[in-house]
């Protein structure tokens, strides 16, 4: 399966694995990543959101470009915190929450997989699941119904 990832992407990506923000890939690539191939428009990724790593994400967003007024660690620290950058389909949706999932549970439960020489801290298929449920739009609760049988066919041939 080969899975592209713009080059756009993969900075972004760099930039905050080279500041150690710890972070998720959630959303449609992860849903592709976990091995349910469809179409998505943006990359979506949910940050720790304790102060440390906000200061950590705001270095890293610099770094890679984002450097606009006002963005501060703050940005990252509020509850449901929500920052876009960029359009379709180079769209960029940063997020400080997971509906129906604990982010230091999720984190811990990770998986940490390599793309194109890029590791990449991906959320894990059973995390990715309950998120998509709690969520409940009608993309996620078909990105759900096709998880589970990609997850039901893999633990079967074990």
């Amino acid at each position: 399966m080969a899975i592209k990832l713009e080059e756009e992407f993969q900075e972004l990506l760099r930039s905050l694995n080279r500041n150690n923000v710890r972070y998720l890939l959630i959303g449609g690539y992860a849903v592709i990543l976990n091995g349910y191939i469809r179409n998505t428009t943006d990359l979506d990724v949910c940050v720790a959101s304790d102060d440390e790593n906000a200061i950590r994400l705001v270095r890293a967003l610099k770094e890679f470009g984002f450097d606009v007024p006002g963005l501060d660690g703050s940005l990252f620290t509020k509850p449901k915190s929500l920052v876009r950058m960029g359009f379709e389909p180079l769209k960029v949706e940063i997020i400080n929450y997971l509906e129906g999932v604990d982010f230091e549970k999720a984190y811990s439960n990770r998986n940490v997989i390599e793309l194109a020489g890029l590791k990449i801290d991906l959320i894990s298929v059973e995390d990715l699941i309950a998120n998509k449920k709690a969520v409940g739009r009608h993309i996620d609760l078909a990105d759900v119904e096709k998880l589970e049988k990609i997850n039901k066919q893999i633990l079967a041939e074990k």
